[in-house]
Parts: C-alpha cells; sequence; structure tokens
C-alpha cells in the first residue's frame, strides 16, 4: 500500500470539512455578499476549534490557529498588502461598446455595464477583467520584459455573468470570431510648426498733419 501525500490528505481533509459545515447558513445565503459572511464565519470557526488530532499536545496549541501560528507565513499589514494590489489592480471604465483601455489596447469587459467602474487584474502574464468580484473576462499576455508593453494576446475568453447586457446580438459569434482583445494604434507625433516666413512687407503710412 502506497503513502498519500500529506498535502493532499489534508486537501481532502478540508473538503470534508467544507462540505459538512455547506449547510444552513450557506443555503440561506442568496447574495454574494451573504456566501462571502457565511464562508468566513466556518473559517474563523474551524480555525478556533479543538479538533482531536491535537488534545495531546504538549504545548498548549490545541486549535489549527494555534498551531500555525508563527510557524507558518506571516500576518502581512494591511498597508503592505495595499501597496502589494495597488501595482496589479487598475480601475478603468467600460466604454459603450463593453471594451476597457489598458497599455495601448482595448479589451471587452461587459456591454451591459457601459460607464461603470471595472478592475483589470495583471499577474503572471494573465489579465482579468473583474467587476464587484466577479470575473467577466480573462486573457494570456505576451508582455515585453524589458519596456513592460503588452505585446500578444490569446485565449481571450468572456464570461457568463448576470451583468450581461439585455440587448440581444445580431447575430451569435464565438470568442475566436468575436474580437474581445484590439490592439490601439500607436500615437503619431505631430510635426513642430516650422518658422513663418513673412512674404509680405507692410508700406509704412504717412503720418497724419505732416507738412511738405
Amino acid at each position: 500500500m502506497t503513502q498519500e501525500n500529506p498535502g493532499k490528505i489534508m486537501q481532502k481533509t478540508l473538503l470534508a470539512v467544507q462540505m459538512r459545515l455547506a449547510d444552513f447558513a450557506f443555503a440561506k445565503a442568496r447574495t454574494w455578499l451573504e456566501i462571502q459572511q457565511a464562508h468566513r464565519t466556518w473559517w474563523v470557526n474551524y480555525n478556533i476549534e479543538h479538533p482531536s488530532a491535537h488534545r495531546e499536545r504538549q504545548d498548549g496549541r490545541h486549535s489549527p490557529a494555534a498551531v500555525l501560528r508563527g510557524v507558518l507565513g506571516r500576518t502581512v499589514p494591511e498597508e503592505v498588502l495595499s501597496r502589494a494590489l495597488y501595482a496589479t489592480q487598475f480601475t478603468r471604465q467600460i466604454d459603450r461598446h463593453g471594451f476597457v483601455r489598458f497599455k495601448h489596447w482595448k479589451f471587452y469587459g461587459e456591454r451591459g455595464l457601459s460607464g461603470e467602474n471595472v478592475s483589470v487584474w495583471v499577474y503572471e502574464g494573465n489579465l482579468k477583467v473583474e467587476y464587484q468580484a466577479t470575473a467577466l473576462a480573462l486573457y494570456e499576455l505576451g508582455v515585453e520584459k524589458k519596456t513592460g508593453e503588452i505585446t500578444t494576446v490569446k485565449n481571450s475568453r468572456r464570461l457568463e455573468t448576470h451583468f450581461h447586457s439585455p440587448q440581444m446580438d445580431l447575430w451569435q459569434i464565438s470568442d475566436t470570431e468575436w474580437l474581445l482583445a484590439l490592439r490601439r494604434p500607436e500615437p503619431v507625433a505631430r510635426p513642430k510648426p516650422g518658422k513663418v516666413v513673412v512674404l509680405a512687407e507692410q508700406l509704412i503710412l504717412p503720418e497724419f498733419g505732416a507738412t511738405r
């Protein structure tokens, strides 16, 4: 009999606990915020409970939070986390066609959210357009290392959400046929205005009252 990976055992255990606790609180939730609150309540309770596996410990650490505290990982201050997220999260407004502008490109988000501000997340060669914690579209990017410019976009996918525009499409097209990512034309430098050359010379008018 082969010994199973401890990490997989922990994953199965967490999944089993999650399934058992997906009870009244989750069934009662009707909105995304209520689901988040139910999950947070489960997360807090699970980490402070004293499971049988830790009851015999002699160091006084009997809950998962007490066992892992200071051993695995560390708490990141909110201001540090905000700075890290600021480098990967950007706010853009969706235009009337459903696109957002980002680094000389236009990425489709959702036409039904025209005029709304959405989040654009960029991480590890991926770009995600998100609204109220709901992903609208996903993209894979090719990025120039030296300049950080986006060179290619592939595997574009728009996701079906309840924000979908009520206006029906004239015809059904796939994401491959529908260009979800459009490269904007490079700005053209305008020539500087040259020096104005005077071609005509104004004649000097005689002064009034002058005598010969």
